[in-house]
């Protein structure tokens, strides 16, 4: 799949206000995707990546940018995948922020202004497409054709969306029914993050369960 179909997708679902909307565009999306690329879209539409750090700043990325952009969208999604993975697996020391910029600077000359402009977003973490957790849940059921509390269950006890909806996209139920807990991996509530209000909370979630506390309420 071409990168740029991930990049039109998360514009389209940024400037649609409904949740029903944003489901289905990220749907039609996931039902497209090949199964080797579907762990790549999800997190990617997620506004993250799979490596666990790239280790490249702000100015790296800039400069990246400023080397000119391609006129038709060639890159594929698994050619970004690739490359993310090689400049993750650079070696610290010396020569090695030389060697990630000579990878990115490949990568983004292949690359069209927006798809320059998505992947910048994506690797500083200011990818805001409105599609959070909750919505990429549901879309990867519809997609599915599955029930959506199935997907949700998963997910809680895997600790990993992509590899949840890879599952869930290939057709595989038996794998998606037999995530379960693992000792030393922690299950999808013990990851929650915080919100400045409940408001808030339940416009990202779209559903919510309530727990009090002592010392507040947890969502």
């Amino acid at each position: 799949m071409k990168l740029a179909e991930i990049v039109e997708t998360s514009g389209r679902v940024a400037e649609v206000s409904g949740r029903l909307k944003k489901i289905s565009l990220l749907a039609s999306l996931l039902a497209r995707v090949p199964p080797n690329e579907i762990e790549i879209a999800v997190a990617f539409l997620s506004g993250s990546y799979r490596q666990q750090k790239l280790n490249l700043g702000y100015a790296a990325l800039q400069a990246a940018s400023e080397g000119g952009s391609a006129h038709e969208p060639t890159v594929e999604l698994a050619d970004v995948d690739a490359v993310f993975e090689q400049i993750a697996r650079v070696p610290q020391g010396k020569g090695s922020s030389a060697e990630r910029q000579r990878l990115l600077r490949g990568l983004f000359g292949r690359a069209t202004a927006d798809e320059q402009h998505f992947l910048f977003r994506l690797v500083i973490g200011e990818l805001r497409q409105g599609a959070v957790e909750g919505l990429m849940l549901e879309a990867v059921a519809q997609a599915a054709k599955v029930p959506a509390e199935q997907v949700r269950r998963a997910r809680m006890m895997a600790g990993d969306l992509p590899s949840v909806a890879r599952a869930a996209l290939t057709g595989d139920t038996a794998e998606l029914a037999a995530f379960a807990t693992q000792l030393f991996r922690p299950v999808h509530p013990m990851l929650a993050g915080s919100a400045d209000a409940a408001e808030l909370a339940i416009e990202e979630l779209g559903e919510a369960a309530l727990e009090y506390k002592l010392d507040g309420a947890r969502i």
